[in-house]
């Protein structure tokens, strides 16, 4: 939040060249993207340089990644940077996850705790995660966002009906702190800073 608008390489990147190892490195995979695409004046057209490095051997996956992309507007990269990592219950088959995501850009910092479960249960599956947002620093406006931090919930469930068809359902929960206007995508805008945030998916996935 504490970015402005348009920082959108996070998502998109335009005219990009990525590389992938292949497989058969004992577990250890890297993978990179370079991307000269524009100004950085629409969404996507952002200078970008980033690579991820992980380890996948057996109930074990880990990853650390970063990346950079340049704001034209203001001359100053806006940087990312993560560690995740998933264990698998081998007789459960339970997954367990969890990372953190750190994103900088001008004097702002935001920072991303993340600890989530995946639970298969007859036909079905339950999934649940949890965010915990830390802001600091001062936004373009020079306004401090240090106390603007927010938890997050989410919660679902998969119901399989068939190998191709499945009911699901999800909730998500955003507690916003100071004045935080964390929301659920796709949520009413222009909500009150502070404010809380719902949101209920139900719906039907078919794999044709």
């Amino acid at each position: 939040q504490a970015f402005g608008s348009k920082v959108t390489a996070i998502a998109r990147t335009n005219g990009s060249l990525q590389y992938f190892t292949p497989k058969g490195l004992g577990g250890f995979y890297l993978n990179a993207m370079v991307s000269n695409s524009g100004g950085g004046t629409t969404s996507g057209d952002y200078d970008y340089r980033g690579a991820r490095v992980g380890y996948a051997a057996g109930p074990v996956d880990v990853t650390l990644a970063a990346g950079s992309a340049k704001i034209e507007a203001s001359g100053k990269n806006f940087t990312i940077a993560s560690a995740t990592g998933v264990y698998r219950l081998p007789a459960s088959k339970v997954k367990l996850t969890a990372g953190v995501v750190q994103m900088k850009y001008l004097d702002a910092k935001q920072v991303n705790y993340t600890a989530g479960v995946d639970w298969p249960i007859g036909p079905g599956q339950v999934v649940a995660t949890y965010h915990r947002i830390n802001q600091s620093g001062n936004a373009i406006s020079g306004a401090s966002v240090s106390a603007n931090d927010a938890d997050v919930l989410g919660l679902g469930y998969v119901h399989n009906l068939s190998k191709r068809t499945a009911l699901y359902g999800t909730a998500a929960f955003f507690n916003n702190h100071g004045a935080g206007r964390f929301a659920v995508a796709g949520g009413l805008a222009g909500s009150a800073a502070g404010t809380n945030s719902r949101g209920l998916d139900l719906g039907v996935r078919h794999l044709f």
